[in-house]
């Protein structure tokens, strides 16, 4: 992946233009299909998952292997601590704030969504469900008013509160919205993995395993933690095998197994 000079390869786009020009001219056209309609992928679309070839060996694995996610998700059992099942090696994606876009998008087409499709596809549909009244806002914010109340906290606002709270979300997941301390995009939330889960079409399982007291970052592993299904999508127009991402250090990443 890499020669005796010059920087290291770790990821497969960089390893061969033309399969990535190929990739990403499929990915546009599929894209630019959702213009002004559902943004709801084909299944035939998203339903590949990236694979390492036979003959990839363990030199070539360890350099874009994330070892410094991997040690810490396996320390913490989050990943691995079953000696029955496959072992999962999380990949390399940029920590820019769109690592989840980038994991999904490598886990199915191999190459990461920098020119951040599936983040716009988000907006698209966050933005329609408000405009529409549509599945997903009623439910969120059916769940949003249970929560409140559980808390035993009043909802003055009602419909206003909710809908600048959606307005929040929607925000962050613009793609040319940027945290001004950071200078990165702002992270997606959970939301945006159920809705993303619904945009390709395939389930979206999260691993992640905290054992930090900084509550944020407890908070961080607790609510991104589980399994996001593409329930608003008919059962045939969705692909059951799932798209595997971990959660460390803030960010995503794609989870592969040994077998590929």
């Amino acid at each position: 992946m890499a020669g005796n000079h010059g920087k290291r390869k770790r990821t497969f786009s960089e390893c061969d233009e033309k399969a990535l020009s190929h990739i990403l001219n499929f990915i546009v056209q599929a894209f630019n299909a959702l213009k002004n309609r559902k943004p709801f992928l084909e299944r035939d679309f998203t339903k590949s998952t990236m694979v390492l070839p036979v003959q990839y060996n363990n030199q070539i694995v360890k350099r874009i292997c994330e070892f410094s996610i991997l040690i810490p998700m396996e320390r913490k059992g989050a990943i691995n601590w079953n000696q029955n099942i496959r072992a999962l090696l999380p990949m390399h994606v940029e920590d820019d704030g769109n690592s989840l876009a980038h994991s999904v998008s490598v886990y199915i087409f191999g190459i990461q969504d920098k020119a951040q499709h599936l983040r716009q596809l988000i907006y698209q549909m966050m933005f329609m469900e408000k405009q529409g009244q549509g599945e997903i806002y009623n439910r969120w914010t059916a769940d949003r008013y249970q929560t409140i109340t559980a808390l035993q906290r009043y909802p003055t606002s009602g419909k206003e509160e909710n809908g600048r709270s959606w307005d929040y979300y929607l925000g962050n997941a613009q793609h040319r919205n940027r945290d001004p301390f950071t200078g990165k995009y702002f992270q997606l939330e959970a939301i945006h993995i159920f809705i993303l889960s619904n945009v390709i079409g395939r389930p979206i399982i999260v691993y992640t395993r905290c054992e930090s007291s900084n509550e944020k970052e407890l908070a961080n592993a607790i609510r991104y933690e589980g399994v996001y299904l593409p329930i608003l999508r008919k059962q045939c127009s969705f692909e059951k095998s799932p798209v595997l991402v971990g959660y460390e250090g803030n960010r995503f990443i794609p989870l592969f197994s040994t077998e590929n």
